[in-house]
């Protein structure tokens, strides 16, 4: 199970809770002044501590499973409590992290997660950086049979023939690995390590961005216990001082600066606003 946790979370601004929803900006709402330590990268917001708490409830039969919290981005030195225990930590603001839960939870009961991020010493950037739980929160609970988290990664070897090589990273089971074009199956597959063949393969291209997805079932006992599923492109990629190139074609490379906020929003990401960006970039 993969948990959506952004709601019902509980945030002290000044010393009173209020209800809210994740993503959320702490520091957009605060207010500012002219003489901010940030100074006008961060639009001369103060930066501060923040606190988030929720009450969640833990079934009795989650003491067979484990369970992790998966944070997309916390503006930043989080740490996270369950049940007023320290469960994990992270410094840096700009990448998601997991904090394992197991041997914290109160099985049967309600249980109380509380978040702290600690932006009060700037300026610590050269930008608008936001504060608190800007990105979206999951609970995901599974079977002590599992593939761990990013424990699924799909390599391509060759474009001719079309090679791949699927590694997967799991606690026990017996593995069965699927290569799927949309509907259809093309490929069966099992073990950790493996290299796949795939026939007549469609290649990725900045033109013709077609994508494969993979798969993984892990069996124990003959049930099965956990899978897991990710899409890839098929594609060689080399670079010299001629220049880049895919599949053996130059490609010219354009970038843009492009900071994590959305405007109004703050440091909020939602989905929509994140692929409005990406679409007006393409």
């Amino acid at each position: 199970m993969k948990i959506d946790f952004n709601n019902d979370w509980n945030y002290k601004n000044e010393g009173i809770w209020q209800q809210v929803s994740l993503p959320h900006d702490a520091m957009i709402d605060s207010p500012r002044r002219k003489d901010a330590a940030g100074g006008g990268a961060c639009a001369y917001f103060d930066g501060g501590i923040y606190e988030y708490e929720k009450k969640f409830s833990v079934p009795a039969e989650w003491a067979d499973k484990t369970a992790w919290l998966e944070c997309g981005g916390v503006y930043r030195n989080a740490k996270v409590y369950i049940n007023d225990r320290l469960t994990g930590e992270w410094a840096y603001g700009y990448s998601e992290f997991a904090v394992t839960l197991d041997g914290f939870l109160d099985y049967g009961k309600e249980n109380t997660v509380r978040v702290v991020a600690d932006n009060s010493k700037l300026p610590n950037s050269r930008w608008y950086t936001g504060g608190g739980i800007y990105r979206s929160v999951f609970l995901v609970v599974k079977n002590k049979t599992h593939i761990v988290r990013h424990g699924l990664t799909v390599n391509t070897l060759s474009i001719s023939p079309a090679k791949i090589r699927v590694r997967t990273d799991c606690r026990g089971g017996e593995l069965k690995l699927s290569v799927f074009d949309g509907e259809t199956c093309v490929a069966v597959a099992g073990g950790t390590d493996t290299e796949i063949t795939v026939p007549n393969a469609k290649l990725w291209s900045d033109e013709t961005p077609h994508l494969y997805s993979l798969k993984a079932e892990l069996f124990e006992n003959g049930e099965l216990a956990d899978e897991e599923e990710v899409s890839f492109g098929i594609r060689s990629i080399a670079w010299s001082k001629e220049g880049f190139f895919v599949n053996g074609k130059s490609v010219l490379l354009r970038g843009g600066c492009v900071h994590h906020d959305n405007g109004i929003l703050g440091a909020r990401a939602y989905a929509e606003a994140e692929e409005r960006k990406v679409r007006i970039i393409k």
